[in-house]
């Protein structure tokens, strides 16, 4: 079950979401009850791979449940994640609720990492060679230009107008007429 936890990723970045999806909600449906850092976990990888692969309820209701699980076991680590998690799938309906999420987020992971092989502050080579970097304010160290590129490419694509059979649009496109896009 743990290996299955770790696939999330595989999934997530594969494009393999809706195969994920199955998986894990098998694994978590053989202990729905249990509240264990492996059901959260699960829950988790759920999350991240429903983010790519479904509507965002099935990410926010993961998200949700992992969180309230690896806070209970006491999962900082996980929990940081979780809040991330939790965040994106907040953020089309309650953008308050999201950025509070996306700052606590932020206060788990300088706390704990969002890896358990990272220390809070230092960037270290393991012994074959892994570069572990958990620097506490990624934002301050990131180019200037990299948010003016953003905004320009948010821009231009706002002048593109809201044609939906664009192919550009249509891929950007995540709520129409109050209701998520299906792809």
């Amino acid at each position: 079950m743990l290996a299955l936890a770790g696939l999330a990723w595989l999934w997530h970045l594969d494009w393999r979401g809706r195969e994920g999806i199955v998986y894990l909600r098998r694994a978590i449906d053989r202990a729905p009850a249990e509240r264990s850092r492996l059901q959260a976990r699960l829950l988790t990888g759920l999350a991240l791979v429903a983010d790519t692969a479904s509507p965002l309820d099935v990410e926010y209701d993961a998200a949700t449940r992992a969180l309230a699980m690896a806070t209970e076991v006491g999962d900082d680590r996980l929990r940081a994640l979780c809040l991330s998690l939790s965040a994106v799938g907040a953020f089309y309906t309650d953008f308050d609720a999201a950025w509070r999420l996306c700052d606590e987020a932020h206060l788990a992971a300088e706390a704990g990492g969002n890896a358990e092989v990272a220390r809070p502050g230092e960037t270290y080579t393991t012994g074959n060679g892994v570069i572990v970097a958990a620097p506490l304010n990624v934002p301050s160290s990131m180019a200037e230009h990299a948010s003016a590129l953003y905004a320009r490419n948010v821009l231009s694509l706002i002048e593109l107008g809201f044609d939906f059979e664009d192919e550009v649009i249509k891929g950007a496109c995540v709520v129409r007429d109050g209701k998520v896009v299906e792809r």
